[in-house]
């Protein structure tokens, strides 16, 4: 079910991305009703409070696998084992498959990615002025 979600999350995305004027405004329900629709096309039933709690679920393991892979001094999620995985609190099976399909459409989302981190504003070689925002991701 993660895989057909993620992969519906995609074409959702990509189409909000290319989305202008009206098409471009879509509320939460709306959004969820079309996941659904893509979702059974690929014989996945579910209804949307399933869907948004296994996206939600989702989003919690990628978030905690992908900042365990930037630790600089941690060990690639990939090469732990499940008891490793679990007792530093990771997901105990996250597929370097649904890391990459979720870089590739949701890697870059302020959330995942901010444009600034802690360490960043205390550099004192790093000028920010709190007026100007900057995504430095792209």
């Amino acid at each position: 079910m993660v895989v057909a979600l993620l992969e519906c999350k995609k074409v959702d995305y990509d189409k909000a991305e290319n989305a202008i004027g009206r098409e471009a405004i879509v509320n939460s329900d709306a959004k969820w009703r079309r996941i659904q629709s893509l979702m059974r096309e690929k014989g996945v039933n579910a209804d949307i409070i399933q869907l948004r709690n296994k996206w939600e679920s989702t989003i919690v393991s990628y978030k905690k696998v992908r900042d365990w892979n930037h630790g600089s001094s941690n060990e690639p999620y990939e090469a732990l084992d499940r008891n490793q995985r679990k007792t530093k609190k990771l997901s105990k099976d996250f597929p370097a498959e649904w890391i990459e399909l979720m870089d590739s459409f949701y890697g870059h989302h302020p959330s995942i990615s901010p444009p600034y981190v802690a360490e960043s504003l205390e550099d004192p070689n790093v000028d920010v002025n709190p007026n100007i925002i900057v995504d430095l991701h792209e």
